[in-house]
């Protein structure tokens, strides 16, 4: 037999095979694009449910702007760091309504202490950095339907409106407001990996929230699609950088001990964490001095190998979390963190640990 016999008995036997291995692909190919409608239409369908619960706001009056300080002396910004609210978490010692009365006294508590520091200088400004996990949500671990006191939209309604509520109090407050967002992971929609990690019940909080109060003209609100958000408080002379920090919930780094987290950050800071300047079309570092971390519901602090920046983890609006208590042996009192900073010479210049009681 000759060699184009050969090959024409195999394309024959063949044939068959290569049909079948066709139509499987074809299936194959169907049902990926099955799947990405869905979830594509799932999305929507989630946006959408947010965009149509925050209509019941309504519209939203602007804020009068506070009498302008203006003493020559060098101002301050505050820095609050508002991180793991769990809102919708029901223990017992917290649930919704105990959640909002904490995070609204984490307010209060800013506000007066920044009066305290205005008898000596000026305390114009306030950065307000949310470290996620501001919803509970109720699909992250199986049990979880059994530990909330509201469903998860309930949960997304409450938050956005208590994000309003506390930003339009410091817009009352200081002449100068600047939210920056950063999501956790307990505003995951779905399993782990089943949808993209921009569907977070976080971030449609954010998103809301800032479109809600889009009319202020004193207000800055600051979204990345990044996991690591930048915190920039420019050197109000020119003359320096000013402050620069990095914001993270936590959940980046998975193994959450002293060490691991020190050394992300040393790392970090040492260039392995680039961004893409969309000004300059180029990728470059952000020379950070402080890190900002939340998820692990301790208040702490390190310092990093340089001996100038530090590590800076803050507690919990929530109490009474038994994963806490039994996995990371934390369990203390509700606290956040608020901190001054002096943008002139880049660093923070006092330290605060709310308690919330």
């Amino acid at each position: 037999m000759s060699l184009a016999d050969d090959l024409k008995k195999i394309k024959q036997e063949a044939d068959p095979q290569i049909a079948d291995l066709r139509k499987a692909l074809l299936n194959a190919q169907k049902q990926l694009s099955d799947v990405k409608k869905k979830r594509d239409d799932f999305t929507a369908a989630v946006v959408q449910a947010a965009h149509d619960a925050m209509l019941s706001t309504g519209p939203i009056p602007p804020v009068p702007t506070p009498k302008k300080d203006s003493r020559a002396k060098k101002a301050e910004v505050a820095l609050l760091h508002s991180t793991d609210w769990q809102l919708g978490k029901q223990t017992l010692t917290y649930n919704s309504k105990e959640a909002e009365r904490l995070i609204k006294q984490s307010v209060e508590k800013t506000i007066r202490i920044a009066d305290i520091h205005r008898q000596d200088h000026p305390v114009k400004e306030v950065v307000l950095m949310l470290g996620g996990d501001l919803v509970e949500n109720t699909t992250i671990f199986p049990s979880q339907v059994y530990e909330v006191d509201s469903d998860v939209m309930s949960q997304f309604v409450d938050v956005s409106r208590i994000l309003i509520d506390i930003t339009r109090t410091l817009l009352a407050n200081f002449e100068k407001v600047t939210v920056v967002c950063e999501p956790g992971n307990h505003g995951r929609i779905g399993k782990f990996g089943e949808l993209p990690k921009d569907i977070n019940w976080d971030k449609l909080s954010y998103m809301f929230a800032g479109q809600a109060l889009k009319d202020e003209k004193r207000l800055t609100w600051q979204m990345s699609k990044e996991d690591i958000q930048r915190v920039h408080i420019p050197d109000p002379t020119g003359k320096g950088e000013g402050y620069k920090a990095l914001l993270i919930h936590g959940d980046e780094i998975r193994w959450g001990t002293a060490s691991t987290i020190v050394r992300f950050a040393d790392r970090w800071k040492s260039g392995a964490y680039k961004f893409f300047d969309e000004v300059e079309q180029i990728t470059k570092g952000f020379d950070f001095r402080d890190l900002y971390i939340g998820h692990y519901h301790q208040h702490q602090s390190w310092n990093m190998a340089n001996g100038e920046g530090s590590v800076f983890m803050s507690g919990a609006v929530e109490t009474g979390n038994r994963y806490a208590r039994d996995l990371l042996a934390s369990n203390g009192a509700a606290s956040q963190r608020l901190h001054f900073v002096d943008s002139e010479k880049g660093r923070v210049s006092a330290e605060y640990r709310l308690w919330l009681e």
